[in-house]
This record gives C-alpha cells, sequence and structure tokens, in this order.
C-alpha cells in the first residue's frame, strides 16, 4: 500500500508541474505580445508627433543680386531640403538686413528646421545710369547761349555720379556734381556757326557704369 500511495503522489506533482510550466510558457508568451503591441503603439504616436529626418543645404555660397531689385522672398530659392521640405513653411528669414539699394556684401541670418544659417548676399551695381531728356532736338539761334537744363529733365541711378560731361566748349557752369545729393551740374554752351549740331551728354557713376545720350541741336542764324 505505502508503494501504491507513492506512485500517486509522484504522479499528481508531475502533473502539477506539467501545469506550472504550462500556465507559465502561456504567461510569458502573454507578456511577450503585450510588449509587442505596446511597442509597436507607441512608434505609431511617435511617428504621428515627429517629421521625418530632412537635411537642409544652403543652395549658394554668394547670392548676387542687381542693385535696385527685390530679394526673392521664397526659402525654396537659398535652402534644398531633402527630405521633408514642409520645414520651409517655417523658415524664418531676415530680409530687413540687407539693403538692396547699397552695393556691398551683406549677411543674412536664417532659421530653418531649428538650425540658424547665415545667407551672404551681394549687392552689385552694374546698370548704367539713365539720362533722361527732355526732347532729342533743340534749335538755337548762332551766338544764344544753350543750358544743358533744358535739354535733360534728370538722370536716374540707384548709385551716385562720378561724371557728368558734355562734349562742347562750355562757356559757363553753374552747380556742380554732388555725389551724396546726387545732383549734377548745368552747362552753358555756345554755338558759332548755323547748321545741325550734335551734343553728347555723358554720365559715369561710382561703379563705372556709364551711358550716354545725343541731342541734336539745330542752330539758326535769324
Amino acid at each position: 500500500m505505502p508503494c501504491i500511495r507513492r506512485k500517486e503522489y509522484v504522479g499528481k506533482v508531475k502533473k502539477r508541474l506539467k501545469w506550472l510550466a504550462k500556465t507559465l510558457i502561456i504567461t510569458i508568451l502573454a507578456v511577450v505580445a503585450i510588449c509587442v503591441v505596446s511597442i509597436k503603439f507607441l512608434n505609431h504616436k511617435i511617428n504621428e508627433n515627429t517629421t521625418p529626418d530632412a537635411v537642409v543645404e544652403v543652395r549658394k555660397s554668394n547670392f548676387k543680386l542687381e542693385a535696385g531689385s527685390k530679394l526673392t522672398q521664397e526659402p525654396s530659392y537659398y535652402f534644398y531640403v531633402a527630405g521633408d521640405d514642409t520645414i520651409l513653411d517655417e523658415a524664418e528669414i531676415d530680409f530687413e538686413s540687407v539693403d538692396t539699394n547699397t552695393p556691398g556684401e551683406y549677411e543674412m541670418p536664417s532659421l530653418v528646421g531649428g538650425e540658424e544659417y547665415t545667407l551672404h548676399i551681394q549687392i552689385v551695381d552694374t546698370t548704367p545710369p539713365e539720362i533722361e531728356l527732355s526732347s532729342t532736338a533743340y534749335e538755337v539761334k548762332v551766338g544764344e547761349p544753350l543750358s544743358t537744363n533744358d535739354l535733360v529733365s534728370g538722370i536716374k541711378d540707384v548709385s551716385p555720379l562720378a561724371s557728368y560731361e558734355v562734349d562742347q566748349d562750355v562757356i559757363d557752369t553753374n552747380g556742380k556734381l554732388d555725389k551724396e545729393a546726387n545732383t549734377f551740374p548745368e552747362y552753358i554752351v555756345r554755338f558759332t556757326t548755323a547748321g545741325i549740331k550734335t551734343i553728347v551728354i555723358t554720365a559715369i557713376d561710382i561703379y563705372e557704369n556709364e551711358t550716354q545720350e545725343e541731342v541734336t541741336i539745330i542752330v539758326t542764324d535769324d
């Protein structure tokens, strides 16, 4: 009898151990499954709240602009983005740091995707002055004084003038060339013979941009 009871007890213990092992395996598998689901859920939430990685590059080491022109306000003109280019929608560029009417070298601070950048802007003047003529033909009598102010109504240029001349003998001059005020002198010329003459007016700015205009002068001896 003792041997039978011993066998029964051993059998119960084995069944109990099998049940515990089975329960432990199920529990471990359940925990692993919960962890996997939790990790996937967290990753999903993280991806919802973050933007994909983006690489930002400045398109040029130096941007050149003609004086008197307007700076392009579009961030994509200055930056290239590999990846999520929507970060350019929030880009901050200090356009006010550049005086587009004055040639020179400028630095334009910018903030893109949380990173600071410095754009280098070069304002240049390669445009000749614009001489505005009152008329391309003018009539005057022999020996009568002729003022260049009757021929030229104004000169347009974003930069100051360095030179303003006429190709005729000047008998008198009123005023002077003022680079700061951008004003030019009045020249008085006189023709001693009748005929069709030409006056060439030349204007040069401080960046050596030159322009010329011709005015036909009809000189009569009446």
